[in-house]
């Protein structure tokens, strides 16, 4: 099954995380979340301890693991992120 994923959310959540969370060696967490990029700043990464999500230059995207379960869990992870009113 081919999984559409809204990459505005996924982008918006980035920034947060980005924004507010704790810089590391390998980017930025928050709320159990990890956030990075490439050199040039064409690709970015989202994961947590199951999954990694990268989005890629025009929008393109990939899962690194396939479990519907694991996705749903992420997806609702992002959503709950974005929602939140921190600022």
């Amino acid at each position: 099954m081919q999984r559409i994923v809204d990459v505005s959310l996924v982008l918006r959540v980035y920034e947060k995380i980005t924004r507010l969370g704790t810089k590391h060696s390998d980017g930025y967490l928050y709320e159990g979340l990890n956030a990075n990029s490439d050199w040039d700043g064409y690709t970015i990464t989202v994961s947590n301890q199951q999954l990694g999500l990268s989005i890629f230059f025009h929008n393109n995207y990939q899962f690194s693991v396939h479990d519907e379960k694991v996705i749903d869990t992420f997806i609702k992870q992002l959503e709950r992120i974005d929602k939140s009113q921190v600022s």
